[in-house]
């Protein structure tokens, strides 16, 4: 009897306890209630007593918006790279990802001239940007670098390189319409090559990219616009050009080797290619400042390093051999940038190209040639 009484009692402590326990709990709740609410009421007194007294504040005055021209102006650079004219392949290629032929192509870099333009009159006004530098880093061409190209291409290479050619000339005339003056520098690309490794001194020469560049001095001498559109074709596979008072180094970027890579990019043999770039210039004995800026393409990676080194992406989108052979994967983009003789880039855009796809373009050339070769 006594321990059925025990432990009744000790289950009414246990309960008494668990009330007392709630009881406090309720009296903490109450209080930070109430303080919270004192903080609500004070809000509302604050406000009130602003909107009470709004109406004799100082009125704001309007912003205006106006167009300041800059002291210097400044000019465009266009990099143009790894556009892989008469490159071919259908989506079952590359699992339903991607396609590409001559009219993509096509449709790419009527869209990334429809950009290019769009900026520049949005900026001419504050900038100038009378003046126009296209930089053609390489691959231009497909070419038949691999064998299987020669099946797989839109075109054979005659025909590929006369259209190729006549678009990009319509591509630069566009431009030109637009500007004071258009300045070509064309690189030539590891595709373009005539030979599996051909001799370094014959890298230039024997390139299908460096014939586009000579037929695009040709049509602009025939079009007598050749002090309008200057078409500048360099002997080496790097160049060294000169901007407003900036040194830049342009190249494909192929003779860069070895090392681990980051997303594919080989980050070693970038980081040596600048210091020996740097100590070509130390040991020249000439008053030159040394390199401001280097851009290369090749990767069909877009990227950016601390505004001194630039790896221009792709008008291509990923083929099937990055796709299937190295998992790589890249939206298809162009940099288009501002210079003046403060800072070798200001502002800078890299053009996602991908969204032209679909679009249509105004280029012509002869889809019929390809008949008429075979």
């Amino acid at each position: 009897m006594s321990t059925k009484k025990t432990l009744e009692e000790a289950a009414r402590e246990q309960e008494l306890a668990k009330l007392q326990s709630l009881e406090g709990s309720v009296r903490n709740l109450r209080s930070e209630n109430k303080r919270l609410m004192k903080q609500i009421g004070n809000w509302n007194t604050l406000t009130g007593e602003f909107v009470a007294r709004a109406p004799s504040l100082p009125k704001p005055r309007k912003p205006r918006l106006t167009a300041k021209p800059a002291k210097r102006s400044q000019e465009v650079v266009a990099l143009l790279s790894d556009s892989h004219f008469n490159s071919r392949w259908t989506r079952d290629k590359t699992d339903g990802a991607t396609e590409y032929n001559f009219d993509i192509g096509c449709e790419h870099l009527w869209y990334y001239g429809q950009e290019i333009l769009r900026v520049t009159e949005e900026d001419r006004g504050k900038y100038g940007l009378k003046r126009l530098h296209v930089d053609m880093l390489g691959d231009i061409f497909h070419g038949t670098l691999r064998v299987e190209d020669e099946v797989t291409n839109e075109f054979p290479s005659t025909p590929g390189l006369i259209n190729t050619a006549w678009v990009l000339w319509q591509w630069l005339s566009l431009l030109a319409e637009h500007f004071e003056e258009v300045v070509v520098h064309g690189m030539a690309g590891n595709h373009g090559r005539n030979h599996q490794k051909p001799q370094s001194k014959r890298y230039v020469e024997e390139n299908k990219d460096t014939l586009i560049y000579l037929m695009l001095q040709k049509f602009s001498k025939a079009a007598r616009m050749d002090k309008r559109v200057r078409v500048i074709v360099p002997k080496s596979r790097t160049h060294m050009v000169e901007r407003l008072g900036h040194r830049v180094k342009i190249g494909h970027g192929d003779h860069i080797r070895g090392g681990n890579s980051i997303a594919g990019l080989p980050i070693y043999g970038l980081s040596r290619d600048l210091l020996r770039s740097f100590r070509q210039e130390i040991k020249q004995v000439q008053e030159k400042k040394g390199i401001d800026l280097i851009q290369f393409g090749h990767w069909h990676q877009y990227s950016m390093l601390e505004n001194t080194l630039i790896l221009n992406g792709a008008l291509t989108p990923t083929d099937p051999y990055a796709y299937d052979s190295l998992g790589a994967w890249a939206d298809p983009c162009q940099l288009v940038y501002y210079t003046s003789r403060e800072h070798v880039i200001g502002w800078s855009c890299p053009f996602s190209v991908k969204y032209g796809a679909g679009k249509g373009h105004k280029f012509a050339y002869d889809r019929d040639i390809q008949e008429a070769q075979s």
